[in-house]
């Protein structure tokens, strides 16, 4: 009877799925195939089981298995092959590969007429044979045997629940329904009991399961200590203690653990409504360091050390644990709970649907996703991705390097960015949006405000809908709009602020646009038709660039023009002569008419007469430079100021040696005994100063403010 067909390449045998090997069986065969390295080689065939050893010389393509090696039930079927040279010298050996384990099987030490040697053997492998020849496949057969026994198989374990054994070959069991346990040295399927009722007694739960003998098997299965507890409906206990396991009067075992945590068992409830496998309880010792693979209901387990429990769970790699429900885990190291999916390298996928890849990952929340390099999602819904990031939000978003999402719906990227505030998102480096709905983006810029904009480097928008910009703002919550232009945190500054009045402020000029100028009428027209544009109670600003130097002092002009109610419109211009100091100086508009030329601070060149903004009596002051020139010699002196009729309102003169004051007589120097006395003259347009003594060698200027009559 054929009953392997085996592979031999180089130094490893590879063979198809095992059968059970019964106790007894004679002139069962090994077909074996090589590969190009044994051509020319005399080989020999090794089967040893337990301590006994046969070796099958000059074999070509077919081995019998030695009876003597099918006697030991329990024992573990080998075989091996080497191959010998023209010299006599062992060229190649092959690893040991397992066949089978030797089982109980029908004894027929009773009937001399059954010894193997006698012919109704021989008529017996015949019709094997001849069933083989016919096409009936090794799954027909087994099904038969299956048959022939009650829908059982004749040899291996089942579990409480009847599970079926597909595989049993190098250490490997599969005990669960419909699991498979694939690998060397893997186990799959465990103990599982249909659950009845949890009820909470003080620190402890006591669990209770339809099996009457539990309290017996314990003692086989289970010691107290540590456990892991999980149900058919994805729920999952680590780190409990099974303190008691005893029969209640109804028949059903009672499992009585304490949490060593603050676990609440309470979700371990009956569902009436479920599928039976839904109200399943399975209880697995915790596993140490190279216990083998355990799978349960439909269940796949595959490699070293690895877990796969609950109904359509998958585990597959070194050390993977698939705790729950179409759980999935591929990798080494990974833990995947109900429905998760963990892949690559010590990742978590520990809530319900979750996912989670890459290495050091954790998703925990329910549908949550985790992938790169130790991230963290433990929000509903949350993402994290890239390095180190952390989302604890409802539906957040986190990726780049050490980002964190902590506000519900929130996004952060870049790098160590955190998205605190409902909604917010921080993106760039070291941003942090804690408002609600806020957004804060570049370098160390904080959104803190709600619907708040903060961009730049290290701006903060303190304030509600605000936006800020720039480079180390004054954080000012009452502005609508700033413009930082610090150089550190301990220097900030604010070059320009918008309120929510529409007052703004500006640290420096302001430039719009450019409109050239010739004369006083040409400015009075821009202005006419600049406010023409502009609605009511509203400002704008452009720049004046004169033709003539004699207009604005020649230079380009900076205007703010604002438009008030009933027509009224006001135009403040900033202008600079010379080297002297800005002037500032206005007009006026009532009803479409511009006044002249009003001066705040003029720049009061010599002869110049300037209309000012001040009023006496109701009338325009005008201020004019007068340049007197040199003083007399012990004698009076006049000067023409003014060419018109006038009435002074102050007079006030200024000595080259830098004495101001309007009092007379004027000490020009306390190193002279001499004194001027200055008056005007009858008419008022004429300066005269009367000198003591010779002070020709000083000059005196005088500054007049009149009104015209």
């Amino acid at each position: 009877m054929l009953l392997y067909e085996m592979q031999v390449s180089k130094t490893a045998i590879y063979r198809t799925a095992p059968a059970r090997i019964p106790k007894g069986l004679v002139g069962a065969v090994v077909k074996l195939s090589f590969s190009p390295e044994w051509e020319g080689l005399k080989k020999t065939v090794v089967f040893r089981a337990g301590e006994i050893t046969k070796d099958i010389l000059d074999v070509k393509e077919v081995a019998v298995i030695p009876a003597e090696c099918t006697q030991e039930v329990g024992a573990l079927l080998e075989i091996g092959v080497y191959g010998v040279d023209a010299g006599n010298t062992v060229a190649i050996p092959t690893l040991w590969a397992a066949i089978g384990r030797v089982s109980e099987a029908a004894d027929p030490s009773g009937d001399v007429t059954t010894d193997p040697q006698l012919p109704v053997y021989a008529q017996l492998q015949a019709q094997i044979d001849q069933l083989e020849r016919q096409g009936i496949t090794q799954n027909e057969i087994d099904q038969a045997i299956r048959d022939f026994f009650g829908g059982e198989r004749p040899v291996g374990r089942t579990t409480p629940e009847g599970g079926e054994i597909f595989n049993d070959y190098e250490n490997n069991e599969a005990l669960a329904p419909y699991s498979k346990a694939d690998g060397a040295g893997c186990r799959a399927g465990i103990h599982g009991y249909k659950l009845l009722a949890v009820a909470k007694d003080g620190e402890n739960y006591n669990i209770t399961v339809g099996d009457a003998d539990l309290e017996s098997k314990a003692r086989d299965n289970y010691a107290t200590g540590e456990l892991l507890c999980f149900d058919g409906q994805g729920h999952f206990y680590d780190c409990l203690k099974i303190t008691a396991i005893s029969t209640n009067a109804d028949g059903n075992s009672v499992i009585t653990v304490t949490p060593t945590d603050d676990r609440d068992l309470t979700k371990l409830v009956v569902d009436e409504s479920t599928d039976e496998l839904e109200n399943w309880v399975y209880v697995l010792k915790k596993p140490n360091a190279g216990e083998p693979v355990k799978a349960a209901y439909g269940a796949y387990s595959g490699g070293v050390g690895s877990v796969a429990v609950g109904y359509g769970a998958f585990a597959h790699g070194a050390n993977n644990q698939s705790i729950g429900k179409y759980a999935y885990t591929a990798g080494r190291d990974n833990i995947a709970h109900y429905a998760g999916y963990a892949k690559g390298r010590s990742n978590k996928a520990l809530g319900e649907n979750s996912s989670a890849e890459g290495i050091g990952n954790t998703a925990s929340g329910i549908s949550t996703h985790a992938e790169g390099n130790k991230t963290n999602a433990s929000g509903t819904y949350a993402h994290s991705e890239g390095n180190l990031t952390t989302v604890s939000g409802k539906a957040a978003h986190a990726e780049g390097d050490r980002t964190k999402a902590t506000g519900d719906y929130s996004h952060a990227e870049g790098s160590s960015s955190v998205a605190e505030g409902k909604s917010a998102h921080a993106e760039g480096g070291t941003t942090t949006a804690s408002g609600m709905y806020s957004h804060a983006q570049g370098r160390k810029t904080v959104a803190s405000g709600a619907q708040s904009h903060a961009e730049g480097n290290e701006t903060i928008a303190s304030g509600n809908t605000q936006h800020v910009q720039g480079k180390w703002n004054v954080p000012d919550a009452g502005k609508a709009h700033i413009v930082g232009g610090g150089t550190s945190d301990t220097d900030r500054k604010n070059i320009y602020t918008l309120d929510w009045n529409g007052n703004a402020y500006f640290a420096g000029g302001l430039e719009t646009e450019y409109i050239n100028v010739a004369t006083e009428n040409d400015i009075d027209n821009a202005l006419t038709a600049e406010a023409a544009k502009m609605s009511q109670d509203s400002v704008r600003f452009f720049v004046f660039r004169p033709k003539d130097a004699t207009l604005l002092g020649g230079a380009k002009t900076h205007c703010v023009l604002r438009k008030v109610s009933g027509g009224y419109a006001t135009a403040e211009f900033t202008t600079y002569w010379g080297d002297t100091v800005p002037g500032i100086l206005y007009k006026d508009c009532d009803d479409g008419v511009w006044a002249p030329f009003s001066w705040l601070n003029p720049p009061m060149l010599a002869g110049v007469e300037y209309r000012t903004t001040e009023r006496y009596n109701g009338k325009v002051v005008y201020t004019k430079l007068i340049g007197f020139g040199g003083l007399p010699d012990a004698n009076l002196k006049s000067v023409t100021a003014i060419s018109e009729r006038v009435s002074v309102v102050s007079f006030s003169g200024v000595a080259y040696d830098g004495v101001e004051t309007d009092e007379f007589p004027v000490i020009f120097s306390t190193g002279l005994a001499a004194y001027a006395y200055t008056s005007l003259g009858a008419s008022e347009t004429e300066i005269m100063v009367r000198t003591l003594q010779n002070l020709s060698g000083y000059s005196a200027n005088f500054v007049i403010k009149y009104i015209k009559d």
